[in-house]
């Protein structure tokens, strides 16, 4: 990000710039036409449009999106997933990627693949079925009971439930059919008033729980051997056991219909248990390729276990969830660059997703969510007549704003929420904001923002309005119409603007684009549906990359469109274009204004063969500058905006340009660079616009000086045949090589990568150097250092130096050198003059 830029969003989530220009004049015409061209192009009829097919963004994978009414169990092997559902058996191919089912003549109660890849499930008649995943047919397993079943290596363990009486079996499972007549029995329990038994298999023994009471069953030689334990040890007692199973060696239990005990526990038989995971609606548990799932309130869901806790991973089957990365019956969905912000009405919250980190979070609300908007930072959300702005990472609202009726309409203007009511009131969701109505005008029902900072307001009568902020704050202001030759159908979703001036709504599952048909979207070939795919709740679009989000309440859809967008700028001709020298009669500049709107571009990744520019970002700028124009329409201009000598190209609103004075005078003739300097075809700073880079010392004839009003002065020189623009400030009279009688210093250059000498009688001849060298050192005026030497042959070379590439300290040993010299020197005399000065006699 650009420090003169304050980015609220790199893409407006309804950017949009408001004009239909394409006459294009002035300096960088190609660059102009090109660039503006792409964005102001009117377009022709409108065809599908979709690059490729959509796919399914939310959840992540085809796998986890199953519209599941009533699961009851679910098994997984390497090959396939199965999931009961009712009296549908739902069966994923992992290899093929597609689901398929089977309806059952009852309801299904319990799933499992045997080691070798047999599916078995049990209904509610107590009556076990196994699957043929070849035919999708279920063969029953006859006069084998099963009220609850399990497997455990090649022995199938089942349990006849007859009034309090639960009698265990043992039945050998290694042939294609499950026979009872080699059943062996295991033990028979007294079930508890209103109980089901579970069971589960850990390290040879075979565990029977019964809400609080668990029995276990070892194998020995004389049969099995029956204890009983505390399933959470002597001083919990457990009702509601809706599932029970082992897991990496340890139990694991949850619990339903207790109001505060509800959840997942883990437990030591006979000990104690500890509450992982807070919740209710459970119907199974199983562990899976060291994964314990659950099958609850309708889905399959996956669990990390962490020291005492159990949290969502956030991989889960199923159709609408609470997970952290899924949504239910969700409603309004925006963006702004890398932030999608959704309304998940169906669990009370607004779900955020971060492209840059590609993380999800977020924020829990006392009501169900309504409309959204976003800055690409920050985010608001209605709920009811209350409108809740929260900044970015935040989870408690920085402010709360209360409209006088429910709010239909919520926009984002830079940081700033703009919004309208179900009564007619139009308001900005700020402190001591008033709010008004305006005469003579049907209901609003929706309002959106563009890049340039309009708002459009949509009517109950299908007519659309554009305004400015300040037209919207004035309530005598009617706006201008801009639904020429057609309306907004009684039924439609998501307005939505673009910079072109276009309006995008949905009616059904048809994306519309100033009313005519842009796109129709087909969720049944991108997930498995079991029927009808309801009609799209909302969508969004990106304008930075083409990208269309649709959501569908429960699943989010993202496709590719072929519509305007900042990403695909086009860039025909450009790279030939700038780099040709422009000429000073056609220069100009002007002034920025602070709070101007500005769309960057970096120009450092053109070349021959690029098909469009570089988007860089966009947003408003808190300070403006001076920009040099590179090209104009009428309501826009394309400059490079110089901060801190580096210029940014980017397009201004023309209305925030003001001309600036330029002095162009006739050159001084032949000056010599006092510094290395990039030859560049504009005067600016840019290494995209470079020809070639000149060395200190260089001798130009200097053609013309063009000196802003604001901003770094330039000369266009001539060079070996060349022309282009160097800084002024960097040209001298005189030739900078050090003449013989200068004040210097001794020196050593340090070792490095390598430095360029060029030879003082001859700039052309060079030699590089990167051992340790001494070199005389001279101050330079810019704050360098210019080093010279002579090599063997006699030729002295010269070169520009900064303090960095100097070893330090040389100067203070040659000092305190000339000391010691001194000093040795005036002892000597001391002891000359002692030995010379006559001794005197004594008397």
């Amino acid at each position: 990000m650009r420090d003169f830029l304050v980015f609220y969003a790199r893409a407006c989530y309804n950017c949009s710039m408001n004009t239909r220009t394409k006459t294009i004049f002035g300096l960088g015409a190609a660059l102009s036409a090109a660039l503006l061209g792409g964005i102001f192009a009117v377009q022709g009829g409108l065809t599908a449009s979709a690059v490729a097919e959509p796919s399914l963004f939310l959840p992540g994978s085809y796998e986890e999106y199953l519209p599941l009414e009533d699961p009851s169990d679910a098994a997984m092997n390497g090959e396939t997933i199965a999931v009961a559902d009712g009296s549908t058996l739902y069966l994923y191919d992992r290899e093929e990627g597609i689901y398929s089912s089977y309806t059952h003549r009852s309801t299904l109660s319990e799933l499992m693949f045997t080691e070798d890849g047999r599916l078995f499930f049990n209904d509610q008649n107590a009556h076990l079925y196994r699957f043929d995943l070849a035919s999708g047919t279920a063969v029953i397993q006859s006069n084998v009971t099963a009220a609850t079943f399990l497997f455990a290596g090649n022995t199938l363990y089942t349990a006849s439930v007859v009034g309090s009486a639960t009698t265990l079996y043992a039945i050998p499972a290694d042939s294609a059919t499950i026979s009872f007549d080699r059943a062996e029995t295991v033990g028979e329990v007294s079930s508890l008033a209103g109980a089901s038994p579970r069971l589960a298999y850990r390290e040879g023994v075979l565990y029977c729980a019964f809400n609080h009471l668990v029995y276990s069953f070892s194998l020995s030689e004389s049969g099995y051997a029956r204890s009983s334990h505390l399933l959470a040890g002597p001083t919990t007692d457990v009702s509601g056991l809706a599932a029970f199973t082992a897991h990496e060696g340890e139990f694991y239990y949850a619990v339903n219909g207790t109001l505060d005990r509800d959840g997942l526990y883990r437990t030591v038989l006979d000990q104690g248990s500890e509450l992982l995971y807070a919740g209710s609606g459970f119907s199974s548990l199983f562990s899976y390729d060291g994964i314990l799932y659950a099958v609850q309130n309708g889905s399959v869901r996956d669990f990390s276990v962490e020291g005492s806790t159990a949290s969502l991973t956030g991989y889960e089957i199923g159709a609408g969830s609470d997970a952290p990365n899924r949504i239910s019956d969700a409603g309004e969905t925006v963006r702004a660059g890398d932030l999608l912000v959704i309304a998940d009405r169906g669990n009370r919250r607004v779900l955020l997703y971060d492209g840059s980190t590609e993380s999800y979070s977020s924020v829990s609300l006392n009501g169900t969510p309504s409309c959204v908007a976003t800055d690409g930072e920050g985010f608001a959300v209605s709920v009811g007549n209350n409108i809740y702005v929260f900044d970015g990472g935040s989870e408690e609202a920085r402010y709360i704003h209360t409209a006088e009726s429910t709010v239909s309409g919520l926009a984002c203007v830079y940081g700033t929420y703009y919004y309208v009511t179900e009564h007619s009131y139009y308001g900005v969701a700020e402190e001591d904001a008033r709010e008004f109505t305006r005469s003579g005008t049907a209901m609003p029902v929706a309002i959106a923002s563009d890049l340039a900072g309009n708002l459009y307001v949509a009517s109950s009568a299908g007519q659309v309005n554009r305004f400015t902020e300040e037209e919207f704050l004035d309530y005598t202001a009617a706006g201008i119409p801009v639904t020429d030759g057609w309306s907004l159908p009684t039924n439609f979703r998501s307005l939505r603007a673009d910079y072109t001036g276009n309006l995008y709504y949905l009616s059904g599952n048809v994306l519309y684009q100033n009313g005519v048909r842009l796109e129709t979207f087909d969720a049944s070939s991108v997930l498995y549906h079991g029927g009808s795919v309801p009609p799209p709740a909302s969508f969004s679009l990106s304008f930075e990359d083409g990208t269309v989000y649709v959501s569908y309440g429960d699943f989010l859809l993202t496709a590719s469109l072929s519509f305007p967008n900042l990403g695909s700028l086009p860039a025909d001709g450009l790279y030939e274009e700038l780099r040709t020298p422009a000429a000073v009669s056609g220069l100009s500049y002007v002034h920025v204004a602070n709070g101007a709107v500005g769309v960057e571009v970096d120009l450092s990744a053109l070349d021959t063969n690029s098909p469009t520019l570089t988007y860089t970002a966009h947003g408003r700028m808190e300070e403006g500058g001076t920009g040099l124009v590179l090209g104009e329409t009428e309501q826009f201009t394309l400059i490079a905006l110089c901060r801190d000598h580096a210029y940014t190209a980017m397009l201004v609103p023309t209305s925030d340009c003001s001309p600036l004075l330029v002095t162009r005078q006739p050159g001084g003739g032949t000056r010599y660079l006092s510094s290395d300097a990039s030859l560049t075809s504009y005067p600016l700073f840019s290494a995209a616009l470079t020809l070639e880079t000149l060395p200190r010392g260089t001798e130009v004839n200097v053609l013309n000086e063009v000196i802003p009003q604001e901003g770094e002065a330039f000369a266009e020189v001539e060079y070996e045949g060349g022309r282009g623009y160097v800084p002024l400030s960097y040209l001298t009279q005189a030739v900078p090589v050090p003449p013989a009688d200068d004040s210097y210093r001794i020196g050593y250059l340090k070792a490095s990568d390598g430095i360029t000498f060029y030879a003082a009688e001859d700039r052309s001849q060079t030699i590089r150097v990167t051992e340790r060298t001494l070199v005389k050192i001279y101050e330079a005026e810019n704050g360098a250092f210019d080093v010279c030497f002579t090599d063997t042959t006699g030729t002295l070379y010269t070169a520009q130096v900064t303090a960095d590439m100097l070893e330090a300290g040389g100067e203070n040993a040659l000092r305190i050198s000339v000391i010691i010299i001194l000093c040795v020197i005036a002892v000597g005399i001391g002891a000359v003059y002692v030995l010379l000065v006559p001794k005197k006699t004594k008397n």
